[in-house]
Parts: C-alpha cells; structure tokens; sequence
C-alpha cells in the first residue's frame, strides 16, 4: 500500500506498508498451516511450507500457489523473515534456540498454542509481517516545485 498524504505546498508525503519478505509456516494442524499461510499471503509475503505439509494446501487457486514456496526446510530459507508458528511452550523454545544459531538477521517468531488457535482465543498478529514507511521530501530543497510559483 503506497498513500500519498497531504501537506504543505514544497513537501511531498508517502506512508508505505510493505511486506517483510518469506515468512516460515510450521503448524502442527492442517487448520493452523491454513491460517498460517492466510497470515502470510495477506500481508503480501511469500509463505515458505514444509514439502511434508504441503498436501493440505490442494486445490488453492493458481494466484495463491504462485506466492507458496514448498520446501524440505523453510528455516534454511536465506532471507527468511518471519517465522508462524503452532505448538507448545517446549517446542517453541526449541524452535527459537535453532534460530538463534542461524547467520545473519534475528528472525521473529510469532507463535501461538495449538488449543487457542482451535478455540479461535488466538491469532497471528499480521502488523508484524509487514514494514511500516512513511517518506517527507522537501521539493522545494530538492530542485524546486513548480506548484511554489503560482501562489499568489
């Protein structure tokens, strides 16, 4: 998403929602890796599956396959950027000391419980699989803005 904001004659404002990049779907339940992958493609990232979970995902229309990576192993992705999670307390700790071991950027994790996510107590939070932007320009200090003539 790309607004333009208004503001003073000689600036320019944009507010931008961008998404992260691939987000890692690991649930424990085909309804968890639904709503994983929803999460995902609705903040416009590419979701990144295990090829073993991959099967739940048949008959998804070709536009949403198109932005779904299967592979043996979504947290080898290079430019991973988030990771969806669906388990328990000890499983999570376990998933976050693997990250932790992982070269380059820390990676987030959003986890939620197997139990809440069924009973709808709980839900991934799709603010934090996007990147907030807002951009000011001077035009007036960057060449000049036409517009800045003609008042009068």
């Amino acid at each position: 998403m790309d607004i333009e904001l208004p503001g003073p004659v000689g600036e320019r404002n944009r507010y931008l929602l961008q998404p992260r990049g691939p987000v890692a779907c690991l649930a424990q339940t085909e309804s968890g890796l639904r709503m994983q992958v929803g999460a995902a493609l609705a903040t416009g990232n590419k979701a990144l599956v295990r090829a073993s979970d991959a099967a739940a995902l048949a008959g998804l229309p070709a536009s949403l396959s198109e932005r779904i990576a299967i592979v043996d192993e979504p947290l080898n992705a290079p430019e991973l950027a988030a990771v969806l999670f669906e388990g328990d307390s000890d499983a999570l700790l376990a998933l976050e000391r693997r990250l932790a071991e992982r070269e380059g950027a820390l990676v987030a994790v959003h986890g939620v419980a197997r139990d809440d996510l069924a009973a709808g107590r709980d839900d991934y939070p799709l603010e934090r699989l996007i990147d907030e932007q807002s951009i000011s320009i001077n035009t007036a200090a960057a060449g000049g803005n036409a517009s800045l003539m003609s008042i009068g």
